[in-house]
């Protein structure tokens, strides 16, 4: 399986700081974004936490025997069982650290990642809040998950338009 990856970060117009953080893990097939919430205290420290406690969790979860997840069609995943793991880890060392520095109370950060299984050419995908993840293949994109966000809810119920 060739997996090719490429980030890229942007201020925007709004913004004076940027509170993005990525982590490119080969050797581990893992791969994730996580976007700092703007404007929150400590979004950027957030996001870094979140890539850092989720390498953790990929490397601790590599040899243990997890119960699998079913994924979306019906299959035993593994991959989503760590993903999951990784996720909750994370959002727990983010609750964690703004408990104890009260001055980082309600930094938060969304998360976008995918753990290739190479032996069995998988790949599970998670994320959370409003950072997407896309498929690319021979210049065709397609968008694989849907925002957590109330304006995705909004449209999903149908009292939004795409255009609105």
């Amino acid at each position: 399986m060739l997996v090719r990856g490429a980030a890229r970060t942007d201020l925007g117009k709004v913004r004076i700081k940027n509170e993005d953080s990525f982590g490119f893990f080969p050797d581990r097939s893992f791969y994730v974004v996580a976007d700092g919430m703007g404007g929150h205290a400590g979004g950027q420290i957030a996001s870094a936490l979140a890539i850092e406690t989720m390498l953790r969790s990929i490397i601790d979860t590599q040899t243990e025997d997890l119960t699998p997840l079913i994924d979306s069609e019906g299959r035993s995943c593994i991959g989503c069982r760590r993903l999951f793991l990784a996720i909750q880890q994370a959002n727990a060392a983010i609750w964690e650290k703004s408990y104890q520095e009260p001055g980082l109370l309600g930094m938060g950060t969304t998360v976008a990642a995918i753990l290739f299984e190479p032996q069995e050419n998988l790949a599970s995908i998670s994320h959370v809040g409003d950072s997407r993840v896309y498929h690319v293949r021979n210049h065709y994109i397609e968008q694989l998950t849907e925002d957590h966000s109330f304006v995705q809810q909004l449209f999903r119920e149908g009292k939004l338009s795409l255009k609105e």
